[in-house]
């Protein structure tokens, strides 16, 4: 068991169960949408955000995402229905910036 914390970038591991994304192994398909402890059973039924523009700054990112670029690139090739494009925000902007 263990708690994903609300904000995080999660994907699915080879049995279906939602975990915490790990850069250049498990896909980002979405973002938790408040803290989550999982039983020692596989997680059901929790809703996650699978589409919108996302600040990288406001995403809890797993350790494995240790650069900018990693951030930038986490949901690129996710499957559908997962559209989530994620940008810096600069100080003063009132949009993300490409």
């Amino acid at each position: 068991s263990q708690t994903i914390l609300a904000y995080t970038a999660v994907g699915f591991d080879g049995s279906g169960n939602l975990i915490p994304a790990v850069s250049g192994t498990t896909q980002a398909v979405g973002i938790t949408l408040y803290d989550i402890v999982t039983p020692g059973s596989p997680v059901q039924g929790v809703p996650i955000l699978v589409q919108g523009c996302l600040n990288k700054d406001m995403i809890t990112w797993p350790a494995s995402y240790n650069t900018d670029e990693k951030k930038l690139e986490a949901f690129r090739g996710a499957p559908t229905p997962s559209s989530i494009v994620v940008r810096k925000v600069y100080l003063g902007a009132t949009v993300a910036q490409p």
